[in-house]
């Protein structure tokens, strides 16, 4: 038994059919499941009879088994004469018809694009006939097995259509099983989930004119806009191409949203760097022009502090020639002076 989502995934069918403990059958039978294709609408049963007393001596009976050949596929040759053994056993494949609605019991258009809640239903008419003398035998099913990977089976309905037990009728019910039904139901929220998001990222561009964009804010999200086709094409069953109802709700709207998102976010940030780009020219341009201006200055500042440098020197030294000039006449009026102090 396997599990999956913490739910039960695949089980063994186990069906009780009408009368399996009060109707005498002279033949019984054992199902079992084999698959199930809703592509080809078929399901796959392999039926098992025997006598319905195996521990009593073989009767000298040949008995012939027929199914409602309205439910069969012609390509599927249907072993219906063979000698009656405890072994034997034969394969047959069954059409089966699909259901719109779940409670409808009459045929309709396929329901595949309903994946994965599409329900289906396969009718099987069994009589059982006495090769030599043409009489009806009873007949019942009183065991089942078999796992339809993906689909869950139910036996709707089963009765007699005669008082003498001859003539089985059974009517299955075929679904996608409650696993598969959760995990496709998780993959459509979390591609809205994805979608939200990155919806969000542009608003908050179209919102804020100066927003900080980094590259995992979209590179992530456009990975997952390519991975959801294969995701989509991976789904267990599903049917093939964009035609399905969780592709109008889900993968179609989220794809068409995503890529329109993406050319946004990817022309915003292209503007963006254009303008920074040229900004950042300007900017340049304006830097170094300011450096020309601020070299001519400080040269024109330099030329002059060399010339005031310059006559302020020759003015100390005329002061200075001054003040000696001034002292070599004060000495040599001293030595008039002393001269007439004392004359020879």
């Amino acid at each position: 038994m396997l599990f999956g989502l913490g739910v039960q995934c695949f089980k063994p069918v186990n069906f009780t059919f009408a009368g399996s403990t009060r109707v005498f059958a002279d033949i019984i039978f054992g199902l079992e499941i084999i698959s199930v294709d809703p592509l080809a609408r078929t399901i796959t049963i392999d039926w098992y009879p025997q006598p319905s007393a195996p521990c009593m001596p073989l009767p000298n009976m040949t008995a012939d088994i027929y199914i409602d050949s309205l439910s069969l596929f012609d390509i599927h040759p249907l072993c219906h004469e063979f000698m009656m053994t405890f072994d034997s056993a034969f394969l047959d494949s069954s059409k089966y018809l699909a259901l719109a609605v779940p409670t409808a019991h009459i045929p309709s258009s396929s329901s595949l694009q309903n994946y994965p809640f599409d329900v289906y239903f396969a009718p099987q008419y069994i009589r059982i006939i006495e090769h030599e003398s043409g009489d009806f035998l009873t007949m019942n099913i009183t065991r089942s097995l078999g796992i339809a990977v993906n689909f869950e089976l139910i036996l709707e309905s089963s009765f007699y259509d005669s008082p003498l037990h001859h003539e089985l009728y059974l009517s299955f019910k075929i679904e996608r099983s409650r696993a598969i039904k959760i995990f496709v139901v998780i993959i459509a929220v979390a591609n809205w989930l994805i979608a939200t998001a990155f919806l969000t990222i542009c608003a908050a561009t179209l919102i804020y004119h100066s927003p900080t964009i980094y590259s995992e804010m979209f590179v992530v999200p456009v990975g997952a806009v390519l991975s959801l086709t294969s995701v989509r094409a991976n789904l267990p069953g599903a049917p093939v191409g964009f035609g399905a109802t969780i592709d109008l709700y889900s993968v179609l709207p989220v794809l068409v949203i995503m890529a329109l998102c993406s050319f946004y976010l990817l022309f915003v940030i292209l503007y963006r760097r254009l303008n920074l780009w040229e900004r950042r020219g300007d900017l340049e341009r304006a830097q170094v022009i300011f450096n020309e201006e601020t070299c001519n200055t400080c040269a024109s500042e330099t030329n002059q502090n060399t010339l005031s440098g310059t006559s302020s020197s020759s003015a100390t030294r005329t002061k200075e020639d001054a003040l000696d000039l001034q002292l070599l006449e004060g000495s040599s009026v001293e030595v008039v002076k002393k001269s007439e102090w004392f004359p020879n």
